[in-house]
């Protein structure tokens, strides 16, 4: 379960903040990094806030890899004179994980909404 971000934070991170490094320069906010928490200790630590609390987590997503895989096929059929034998359980070569950071501030984290699925920054 994720914190539904209702500020999301401008600055694009390529990682999430760490301890002693947490301070970002563009709110003059300190940034809780919430991946080490289980789902309760995430829902108690924003029920114990008092005013706008800025978060940071990350989501694995899946990302598709079809268009990769069709490229890998016509380079390797240019190269080879033979046909290119793709398996044919291609349904799990489709996907694969791609982690993704949310990062903003939550207005109210004493009644903050938490979403089941992937958040939609």
């Amino acid at each position: 379960m994720f914190p539904k971000i209702d500020s999301p934070c401008p600055a694009r991170v390529q990682r999430l903040p760490s301890d002693g490094q947490n301070h970002c320069t563009l709110c003059d906010r300190q940034v809780h990094n919430l991946d080490g928490m289980r789902a309760e200790q995430r829902a108690a630590f924003l029920q114990s806030c008092s005013g706008k609390v800025c978060v940071a987590y990350s989501v694995n997503r899946k990302i598709n890899q079809r268009q990769f895989r069709a490229g890998v096929a016509i380079a390797a059929t240019l190269i080879s004179s033979q046909a290119l034998a793709l398996p044919s359980d291609t349904a799990s070569m489709d996907e694969s994980m791609e982690m993704e950071i949310f990062m903003g501030g939550i207005s109210h984290p004493d009644k903050v909404q938490f979403l089941d699925q992937t958040p939609s920054a």
